[in-house]
């Protein structure tokens, strides 16, 4: 759940979760896009997160200023044969190349790019990781409910482009992800559409939710962390 506090001329946002196994330490990361989360042992009052948060404000927003420094260094995409683009975690060429035939295609070490129109090249890469997405997910998903007791029928999957999230699941149980996460490797875009999966029975960031989690996926913090390290790359675009 989304909370806010006040830190001079700033409101910042942040999540609180709560969080079992925490030895009554109240954690505060600071993960990509300004997202800032606070994770507290069940139980804690929502007035000791927050005195918790205003003694590290400081540190808070001294992180947020670091990763606003790195995203200003990275160059907006210019949609030339040369650049690099991520597909499932792996650097590719982009090739570009004039043509009376339009497609794109993954051959080698690079992504291809044939176009009547090279201003058409961001819309017409888009369009190929959105359609890519749309059916890798979907076979990773198979795969993964295979194994997942509660889950007696495919959901259904949903791309939304969103700036701070890789995934959500609807009161009705549609998985809804970002089409970005093709870009990260398949180990990051299991751990999100195992917890999206999760949530269909622990609709909270509950203990029973990541022991669940945990029960299907023991490395999912080291997945998240790799996810984390690498989003302002996938995310730039």
């Amino acid at each position: 759940m989304t909370r806010q506090i006040q830190y001079g001329d700033r409101l910042l946002n942040f999540e609180l979760n709560s969080v079992a196994n925490l030895e009554g330490k109240i954690r505060i990361k600071v993960h990509p896009r300004n997202r800032i989360e606070v994770q507290a042992p069940i139980g804690v009052c929502e007035s000791e997160v927050r005195d918790a948060l205003k003694k590290r404000l400081r540190w808070v927003t001294k992180n947020l200023e670091i990763q606003e420094e790195q995203r200003s260094h990275i160059l907006p995409r210019q949609y030339v044969s040369g650049e690099t683009h991520f597909y499932l975690g792996r650097r590719y060429i982009l090739k570009v190349v004039t043509a009376e035939s339009c497609g794109v295609k993954l051959m080698g070490g690079q992504i291809i790019v044939n176009i009547d129109d090279t201003i058409a090249v961001p819309d017409a890469l888009n369009r190929w990781y959105r359609e890519r997405a749309k059916s890798y997910f979907r076979k990773r998903l198979l795969l993964l409910i295979d194994s997942l007791t509660w889950v007696l029928s495919e959901p259904k999957i949903t791309l939304k482009a969103m700036t701070t999230q890789w995934g959500s699941c609807s009161p009705s149980g549609v998985i809804i992800l970002n089409p970005k996460l093709i870009k990260a490797p398949i180990q990051c875009i299991d751990y999100v559409l195992l917890h999206e999966l999760c949530h269909l029975v622990e609709r909270n960031h509950s203990e029973r939710f990541y022991n669940l989690l945990s029960k299907h996926q023991s490395d999912w913090e080291n997945r998240r962390e790799r996810l984390n390290d690498i989003s302002e790359l996938i995310l730039a675009d």
